[in-house]
């Protein structure tokens, strides 16, 4: 899920035990580095055809070709370049997940009567079987997997090949009232979107939780500031959350709405918590932050430099 979440923007960033792999998209090349920050950064070669959305699995990083002809991937060392599916008639590969053992991908094309139409396709790279699904749809798997839900972060709607399309504004609006979704365009302004999953669950940076546990999604808000010293209307933004214990990291911000002024623990189970190393306060609306699983949370400086901290 992580490549998911964040290998559809620049700079892309994913990490394999202990290595963090660094791409900037196209054919501009990437690197690799020791996560413990040890050793000097490795070129890895992007192949000339280019690259969109890469994902690290086991000795190879996995990616749609630019112009969305093949899905291929090419050993983490860079020496050895495979073309997995190729697809042809003005068809194109317009997204792919893995999940399990298999690497799900999405074909689009129009038909002669311009309608897109969709196809849905699972590869195994372990034995090369490449097998079309017997489903339907009308969207592209350029989404995250939440449970047996396909999120899709740019139109904010969930797709299931079970239960069909959900609108996400739609639901929340039910439970907030029309102006509800207004903020979902600012939400995209924010860096990545969503947050973090957990489990059925997807935090966004507003503070709310669309869980995807049931048939139908359900949406709440996960942040509050009743029973806190906190005061009510104080804008804030959630950045991460910890795998181990749950807990959000919110940045909190001063009376302008501007500034940020500290980053707490929140618990939907017990409130807000102890402050956050000052290092992690954010600096840009385009920050992003990354959990690696171990306790430790990357994010960057004002100069582009990835750094980890202790949580």
């Amino acid at each position: 899920w992580r490549a998911a979440l964040y290998n559809h923007g620049s700079p892309y960033l994913d990490w394999q035990d202990e290595w963090v792999y660094n791409f900037q998209g196209g054919s501009s090349g990437g690197y690799k580095f020791r996560r413990d920050g040890t050793g000097d950064k490795i070129p890895i070669q992007v192949p000339g055809d280019g690259m969109f959305a890469p994902m690290v699995w086991g000795d190879w990083v996995y990616y749609v070709q630019s112009n969305y002809t093949a899905l291929k991937r090419v050993r983490t060392d860079g020496a050895v370049v495979e073309t997995l599916v190729e697809v042809s008639d003005k068809r194109e590969i317009t997204g792919f997940i893995r999940q399990g053992d298999r690497l799900f991908y999405s074909v689009v094309w129009l038909d002669p009567f311009g309608v897109v139409q969709f196809e849905y396709w699972a590869y195994t790279p372990a034995t090369g079987q490449d097998e079309r699904l017997p489903v339907s749809g009308n969207f592209n798997l350029m989404c995250i997997p939440v449970g047996d839900w396909f999120f899709n972060p740019f139109n904010f709607c969930a797709y299931s090949f079970e239960h069909g399309e959900v609108s996400i504004v739609r639901l929340r609006t039910e439970i907030e009232g029309s102006v509800a979704g207004e903020d979902w365009g600012d939400i995209r302004q924010q860096g990545y979107f969503p947050t973090y999953i957990l489990g059925d669950k997807l935090y966004t940076p507003t503070g709310h939780c669309i869980d995807f546990s049931g048939e139908r999604p359900r949406v709440y808000q996960a942040v509050s500031f009743s029973g806190s010293s906190i005061k009510t209307g104080t804008a804030f933004q959630v950045e991460f959350i910890d795998q181990a214990t749950g807990r959000l990291a919110v940045t909190l911000y001063d009376e302008s709405d501007i500034y940020p002024v500290s980053m707490r623990w929140y618990s939907e189970k017990s409130g807000w918590g102890e402050a956050l190393p000052k290092a992690l306060m954010r600096h840009s609306k385009y920050q992003t932050y990354q959990t690696s699983g171990d306790g430790r949370v990357f994010t960057t400086r004002k100069d582009d430099v990835w750094f980890s901290c202790k949580m």
